[in-house]
């Protein structure tokens, strides 16, 4: 397959690898407003993605030196899609695609610009990740983190906590706050508590890539030079299996792009929402 390295104008390309796109699908592929496609299991939908970065790189209607973004959840898909964008446009047009998932989006961020989060939120640089289950979670609430102040609450009220409640709600449910908890709850001085001890107490910090995701949000809410930065390098952001994006996900591509001229295609499958487990 020939690819080229000049400039197509709009008018003359056309689909590359494949002998026809479907009419709505070219109505996607040269969209320039917000998109999201809902198609079920083997429809098209990372070939779509691949076409529209090809049609968006080579007419320059992604000009450059300006990028596009896609973020998937899973590596697989991620990778995939990178792969099918050089198949099917020059090197000096593919490079400018960067496909990776959520959680290695996240992490480049946090590993770039951590150390200038707020000395609270902080994470030493040579953090570890960590994958804490139900037990481990449950050992904290139960035995860890000890019994919590009079002012705030008993310790029977942080027996109460379900285990789920605690990671989804309290420790990521939502943007972290960048003093703190301000008359905190009995769950939130443990989610708090979960958080300075993983953060600061020990000789490592240890973070899950929940964790890493609100640090991601928060360094760009408190840094907007690094997140005006993100702005000016992408055009264009793509989503894959928007269905299994989680809330954490969704604030930090919110963070980044919401109020800004980026447009964005989302592509995915509501019937196909597998990873709930994961707080999708």
């Amino acid at each position: 397959m020939a690819v080229l390295a000049r400039r197509v104008r709009p008018d003359d390309w056309k689909p590359i690898g494949v002998d026809a796109l479907e009419a709505n699908a070219i109505k996607v592929v040269r969209s320039t407003d917000n998109r999201s496609v809902i198609a079920g299991p083997g429809a098209g939908k990372t070939e779509l993605l691949a076409q529209r970065a090809a049609y968006l790189l080579q007419t320059g209607i992604a000009p450059p030196p300006r990028r596009i973004l896609a973020i998937s959840f899973k590596r697989d898909a991620a990778t995939n899609l990178a792969a099918r964008v050089r198949q099917r446009c020059h090197r000096s047009h593919a490079g400018r695609l960067d496909s990776m998932t959520f959680d290695a989006f996240a992490k480049s961020l946090v590993d770039r610009f951590g150390q200038a989060l707020p000395e609270r939120w902080r994470p030493r640089p040579d953090y570890e990740l960590m994958f804490p289950n139900d037990t481990a979670f449950r050992g904290f609430l139960f035995q860890d983190v000890g019994t919590p102040p009079k002012a705030i609450g008993s310790y029977a009220d942080l027996q109460a906590i379900s285990i789920k409640t605690f990671e989804r709600s309290l420790l990521v449910g939502s943007p972290l706050p960048v003093l703190g908890w301000p008359d905190p709850t009995v769950g939130q001085w443990a989610a708090d508590r979960f958080w300075q001890s993983s953060l600061h107490e020990g000789k490592k910090t240890f973070l899950s890539f929940p964790m890493i995701g609100r640090l991601a949000e928060l360094l760009l809410r408190v840094n907007p030079m690094a997140r005006d930065a993100l702005r000016l390098t992408y055009s264009h952001l793509f989503m894959d299996e928007f269905q299994d994006t989680t809330q954490i996900q969704y604030d930090l591509v919110r963070t980044i792009f919401l109020g800004t001229d980026a447009v964005i295609t989302a592509v995915g499958d509501n019937k196909q929402q597998i990873m709930r487990w994961a707080m999708a």
